[in-house]
């Protein structure tokens, strides 16, 4: 084999490597996914189990929404009232763009995903239809309590033991330097490839 010819190769391998090692991790958007016909249900009413889904402790309402449907870039609720009561409550995912015939009325077209609600009657049904989008991680569901962290006086949604303090600081540092390690490892491979 030509080492010249072939050179480019110490380069190129550890920078494809690194591209596939920071290309891999997508990000996708996180909605609470739930549904009810029912005027009283734990899809609207709780609380503190759509902030333990929002937080990490439970995924009991989580949906990856991207990760299901890569046009799906948005969070949602969806309510829906005919005959004086309730007939639908829908948290999920959403494009923004596709409707159920259902739900079909021009007010519904290009809403913004500001959290604001957009609504409409349907004459075919009959019904009161309400859309809300937005498109951050658990927009469409209450958004847990901030607390001040005590070893930092910077916003956060955890309680912080005090006696914890840096070791937060100390993980994070490990991952950074876990990093290193993968990307020198990776370009000292790449070099004696060839």
């Amino acid at each position: 084999m030509d080492r010249k010819r072939y050179s480019w190769l110490k380069f190129f391998v550890p920078l494809v490597a690194l591209l596939l090692l920071f290309t891999s991790v997508t990000e996708c958007l996180q909605c609470f996914q739930c549904g009810t016909t029912s005027e009283f249900d734990e899809c609207k009413d709780d609380w503190s189990g759509l902030v333990n889904t929002s937080i990490g402790i439970t995924d009991k309402y989580a949906k990856d929404c991207t990760a299901a449907n890569v046009n799906w870039t948005r969070c949602m609720i969806l309510e829906s009232e005919g005959s004086g009561r309730q007939t639908l409550f829908h948290r999920g995912c959403h494009d923004g763009v596709t409707f159920s015939k259902l739900y079909s009325h021009h007010r519904f077209e290009n809403i913004p995903p500001n959290n604001e609600s957009t609504c409409a009657t349907i004459v075919e049904t009959r019904e009161f239809v309400c859309f809300r989008f937005c498109d951050t991680d658990y927009c469409n569901g209450p958004q847990p309590p901030i607390k001040t962290d005590p070893c930092t006086g910077n916003a956060t949604y955890f309680d912080i033991d005090p006696a914890t303090c840096g070791t937060a600081r100390v993980q994070q540092a490990v991952s950074v330097m876990e990093l290193l390690i993968v990307c020198a490892v990776v370009i000292f491979l790449g070099l004696f490839m060839v």
